[in-house]
């Protein structure tokens, strides 16, 4: 089984599209960098993940359970179980 996986998972801005049609699976124990320029899509992909930001497409599997399917949350940020940490140049002096 999956631990994480995304399923053809969009999302768009008034900018206009950031991501567009991406799947990923996360095995459990597996460690995943997500790696591109500034505004490519890599923290949306986490909001996405975490259910914070909701896709307009696709879908999101924790434990391969359905979490979020054609834009809608099935289970809310706070019952997936899943952690996130935002890299800030405030955190550290």
């Amino acid at each position: 089984m999956n631990m994480i996986e995304l399923r053809n998972v969009s999302k768009s801005y008034r900018s206009g599209p950031v991501v567009k049609h991406v799947s990923l699976t996360m095995e459990k124990g597996e460690r995943v960098v997500l790696f591109g320029p500034s505004g490519c899509g890599k923290s949306t992909v986490l909001l996405m993940i975490t259910g914070l930001v909701v896709p307009e497409s696709g879908e999101v599997l924790i434990g391969g359970e359905t979490v979020t399917s054609g834009g809608v949350n099935r289970r809310e940020p706070g019952q997936r179980g899943i952690g996130m940490v935002f890299q800030d140049l405030a955190l550290w002096p």
